[in-house]
């Protein structure tokens, strides 16, 4: 499918491939779980997850079976498979939405907003442009030039030369009558 394709479209493609809520239900949630298994600098990835997570987010209200989501046992096995810091975050998410809403989890739509808003953020022009300088300036600095800084001796760059005494050249030796 073309992951530019309208929600509409991508419903009934659906349908018309596999006809019945259940087996759309399926599909879904299979895409779900195998677009969480991503690296945690896989910014197009993520992206693609947080698509998912709308598409999945928009038809909750029209497959029933997409329900199961909003209970730890279907979202945890998805959330386990995240990158670590998107995981972290969901973590303080839902003890944050328990203490305010009596220890109750919070549902699918919320995991998706803040999937989407993750996305948003780390593939943001600005936090690009950013990650693309800080890369090259990686690039530069260990190309296995040391930089010197202004008020750094030059004496501390070199390496050590010390002589070390030897038992043959003993000065004493060579000053005796």
């Amino acid at each position: 499918m073309d992951p530019t394709a309208t929600l509409r479209d991508v419903w009934t493609e659906l349908e018309r491939r596999f006809g019945n809520p259940a087996a759309i239900t399926n599909v879904l949630l299979e895409r779900l779980r195998k677009a969480a298994k991503f690296g945690e600098g896989d910014k197009d990835k993520l992206q693609a997850f947080a698509d998912i997570c709308s598409d999945v987010d928009n038809q909750l209200d029209f497959l029933p079976g997409l329900g199961c989501l909003n209970y730890i046992t279907s979202i945890g096995p998805i959330v386990k498979n995240l990158p670590t810091s998107l995981r972290s975050k969901w973590e303080k998410d839902v003890v944050k939405y328990a203490e305010s809403h009596y220890d109750a989890n919070p549902g699918f739509k919320d995991f998706a907003a803040m999937v989407r808003e993750q996305a948003k953020q780390k593939n943001h022009p600005n936090v690009q442009a950013g990650a693309s300088l800080s890369l090259e300036k990686n690039k530069t600095s260990t190309s296995g030039h040391t930089p010197r800084h202004q008020n750094t001796p030059r004496a501390n760059l070199e390496p050590d030369r010390r002589v070390l005494k030897s038992s043959a050249t003993n000065v004493e030796s060579r000053n005796a009558p």
